[in-house]
Formats: C-alpha cells, structure tokens, sequence
C-alpha cells in the first residue's frame, strides 16, 4: 500500500489532474474532500475522456461518477488482490471507517508484494502506516 498519496479534489481543474499524473509519474489520483474519499480517477479515464470532449473548463468533479472501490486497512492482501480481479480494476483506495483516505493499493503494489518486496503479513508502525496526503495547487497570474 502507498500511503504516500497525492490527491486532487473536486473542484480541481481536470487539466491540473492530468498535469500531476504525468509529472509524478503516477496512473490513479484520488479525489478527496478534506481527507474523506470521494472518488478516484485514473490516467485511462482522463485520455478517453480527452477523446471525448476537451478538458479544459472542466473540473475532476466530472470525472467521478461512482464511489471508488475500497477496502479497510486491515484487509489481506488476498482479499484486495480478490476485490480487484472481481471489480476488474488495477487499484483500490484504503480507507478508515469513517472513509477518510489512508493509501492506495495498485496491481503494482501486489506484484511486488508477490514478489518477495513485501511481506504479506506486515507488523503496522507508525512510519509506514500513517497517510500523508498530499495537494498541489496552481498559483496562476494574476489579471492584469
């Protein structure tokens, strides 16, 4: 799980999405309203929806249209690796109960997992267990 996350909410611009997915080299973005999940998108869903219409003008809150798949924290691996495959999607979102966002699991994360590069049964500590969420915001000219 990452739980280093960087997020959009929905109001962002959906070029500013699109933007933070390239340069952090990065393929799903969660969307979040404070820390609670709302929604997630990802690079495959911003190129169709590029095809589509043009982005510009329009926000992430377009794009999110139904409640992301998630999990609790404490859910094997095997359970994640199963949600996937039944909801045939490449990452869920991890939540508390409450549904504010902890981290993100992708396939990239189960196959290292399988692997050997994660143990998968791993003891919580604080380092690696605690989210941090991270928000980029434009700072534009001002009109002149």
């Amino acid at each position: 799980m990452t739980t280093r996350v960087l997020v959009t909410t929905p109001d962002d611009d959906i070029l500013l999405a699109w933007e933070l997915m390239i340069h952090a080299g990065i393929r799903h973005l969660p969307v979040v309203d404070g820390s609670r999940l709302v929604g997630l998108i990802d690079d495959r869903r911003l190129a169709s929806e590029c095809m589509v219409r043009p982005l510009a003008a329009r926000s992430v809150r377009d794009l999110v249209d139904h409640p992301p798949l998630r999990v609790r924290r404490d859910a094997s691996l095997r359970d994640v690796a199963a949600r996937m495959a039944a909801d045939r999607t490449d990452a869920v979102c991890v939540t508390t109960p409450a549904g504010d966002l902890i981290g993100v699991v992708t396939t990239s994360d189960l196959v290292r997992a399988l692997a050997g590069g994660l143990p998968a049964h791993r003891e919580a500590t604080a380092t690696t267990m605690t989210p941090v969420l991270f928000r980029l915001t434009p700072v534009l000219p001002a009109d002149s």
